[in-house]
């Protein structure tokens, strides 16, 4: 095997693992199919082109979100996000209940009305399963800085789906162990 197989050989074995969480981030930003692969595209070429240049390959995961981040930032930022992902085009479910779309559609509508950088660690720490100390490598800032952004959010997200915090598990506790 030359150098070049092996390079390629080891970005795969260390994309693979990640590759559904990374597709999904990237669905969750765009919250449209075509552009969440062109943006997924855009991910994987940038971090093939810089594979070199990753010292520590335990910081693999970290480095694609952040590269889909700052892509998505580069792409999107001047286009205002505001339809929601067609039902027929949710990754969960080829067939969701009435229930299940209008709880997507809600969400959906709750997260655009976020911050861009909350809405962006909410995603990372709820659908990359990213802890916190990944999510500060990607937006920057200290951990308590991440923290405090996720409570907002949590908190934010509640408030617009009328949701009473008693109702539901606190992810304040799961994300100061993280």
């Amino acid at each position: 095997m030359n150098t070049h197989t092996e390079q390629q050989h080891e970005f795969m074995l260390l994309l693979k693992p990640i590759q559904r969480s990374l597709e999904a981030y990237c669905l969750r930003l765009t919250l449209d199919r075509d552009e969440a692969r062109d943006l997924m595209q855009d991910t994987i070429v940038l971090v093939w082109q810089n594979f070199s240049s990753i010292r520590d390959h335990a910081a693999f995961r970290s480095f694609c979100f952040t590269v889909a981040t700052n892509a998505f930032r580069r792409r999107f930022s001047r286009r205002r996000l505001f339809g929601l992902m067609p039902e027929d085009q949710d990754e969960e479910s080829s067939d969701p209940t009435p229930e299940q779309r209008a709880d997507h559609m809600l969400l959906h509508d709750a997260l655009q009305k976020l911050p861009e950088r909350s809405r962006e660690a909410i995603l990372l720490f709820e659908i990359a399963d990213m802890s916190v100390a990944d999510i500060q490598r990607i937006q920057g800032g200290t951990a308590s800085g991440v923290k405090v952004r996720l409570m907002r959010a949590r908190r934010r997200l509640q408030e617009l789906l009328g949701v009473s915090p008693s109702n539901t598990t606190s992810l304040e506790h799961s994300y100061e162990t993280n």
